[in-house]
């Protein structure tokens, strides 16, 4: 199954219904997964993001990022991306978002895996929301935006790449000082 790409920004209706359909689809298809360049979707999403914020100054930091680095995955790699970036910028009151993007290699269960860290200096997430803040229809107090379901596909779909998504606080044991998200993609194999 492929998913057609759409660059124009969404309004919250039509995102709403595009996540609850991909959500649905994951559900009941059986998705294709392939070898995918992580660092062309990482690109792609960080374009996507620069083109809707306009009133904000975005300043992206790219540690160790390498040509390519081919993950389990397919075209809903993109989602995931935009996804995070889209909530670094929604919940940040900075004048200067800032978003630091750490990509390295590590090793679990004897697989090896690419670790992608999204590091923020936004508003932060406190403990008691972290346990619940990939469920559907979780949504963060803040100006109303957005229907909850986002970071519920974000984890839906690393999870069908056999990956994983978690939060952390930015600096541990103060989470009003901003956030990190941390995936963990298989490696592909050929």
């Amino acid at each position: 199954m492929r998913f057609q790409l759409i660059i124009e920004e969404q309004s919250p209706g039509e995102k709403l219904v595009s996540n609850v359909q991909k959500l649905s689809k994951i559900e009941e298809e059986e998705l294709t997964f392939f070898g995918v360049d992580l660092i062309k979707y990482l690109n792609q999403a960080i374009d996507l993001v620069r083109k809707k914020i306009s009133t904000r100054k975005l300043q992206i930091t790219k540690k160790r990022f390498e040509d390519e680095i081919r993950v389990r995955g397919n075209e809903l790699l993109l989602d995931v991306f935009e996804n995070i970036l889209d909530n670094a910028i929604k919940y940040n009151d900075s004048d200067t978002v800032k978003i630091q993007i750490e990509v390295d290699e590590i090793v679990k269960n004897s697989e090896k895996f690419v670790r992608i860290k999204f590091i923020d200096n936004g508003i932060g997430i406190p403990d008691s929301k972290k346990k619940i803040l990939f469920l559907p229809g979780f949504q963060k107090e803040k100006e109303g935006k957005g229907m909850g379901f986002g970071l519920s596909l974000v984890k839906k779909i690393l999870r069908t790449y056999n990956g994983d998504i978690w939060v952390e606080d930015r600096l541990k044991g103060n989470y009003s000082r901003g956030t990190k998200f941390v995936l963990i993609i298989p490696i592909y194999k050929s």
